[in-house]
């Protein structure tokens, strides 16, 4: 009985012991996430510098930008196909 729990404490001991690595990131996931982080951080700045941009141009400049957008975004739409 008292191998049997001392075979057992073993077994948990090195079972928690070794789960550590499966717990830690690698370099490689550091990395992406690190990545991912960077893009983020890139496209606020950018949209930023648009939005200042935007505020920027005189009141006919605005009116024209919207309507470009607008169109921009009709033409960008993915086209259904007729069966």
């Amino acid at each position: 009985m008292k191998r049997n729990i001392t075979v057992f404490l073993l077994v948990l001991s090195l079972f928690i012991s070794g789960s550590c690595s499966l717990l830690k990131k690698t370099e490689e996931e550091k990395a992406t996430i690190e990545q991912k982080e960077a893009e983020q951080s890139f496209q606020k700045d950018i949209q930023k510098r648009e939005v200042a941009h935007y505020k920027m141009q005189t009141k006919e400049t605005k009116k024209m930008m919207k309507r470009i957008k607008r169109a921009s975004k009709k033409l960008n739409e993915p086209r259904r196909l007729l069966r």
